[in-house]
């Protein structure tokens, strides 16, 4: 069975589709998400791809945030429980770290990176 022209233009036009869509994925930064810091009415903005070691001055002392290896968490805190600092790093979109009594907030914002999880189903 000869092949005909049909059947070479079919496999280029598919291989440039494949080539294409891996292309732009690749190239999208997939580190595109950002910390953001609300504490006093006021608000920052960092990206995570940024290693960082910042102190916020809160109502009742200082909170100290680490932004290291594209993940954010609050290493140091004046507040009794030191609850904010158990709750670890954070990294994933939606995903949220809060020293209630600094009145310190900080979520983890940006493009959707289309990851699938448990609550997808």
């Amino acid at each position: 069975m000869p092949i005909k022209l049909a059947d070479i233009a079919i496999f280029i036009i598919t291989l440039a589709i494949i080539v294409f869509y891996s292309v732009t994925t690749l190239q999208k930064d997939s580190n595109s998400s950002y910390a953001k810091i609300e504490i006093d009415g006021n608000t920052f903005i960092y990206p995570l791809e940024k290693d960082l070691i910042k102190t916020f001055h809160g109502p009742i002392g200082d909170t100290t945030i680490e932004i290291k290896n594209g993940k954010i968490s609050i290493t140091e805190s004046d507040c009794k429980n030191k609850i904010c600092i158990k709750m670890g790093k954070i990294d994933k979109l939606g995903q949220a770290v809060a020293c209630l009594p600094n009145k310190l907030l900080i979520t983890i914002e940006g493009e959707s990176n289309d990851e699938v999880d448990i609550l997808s189903y």
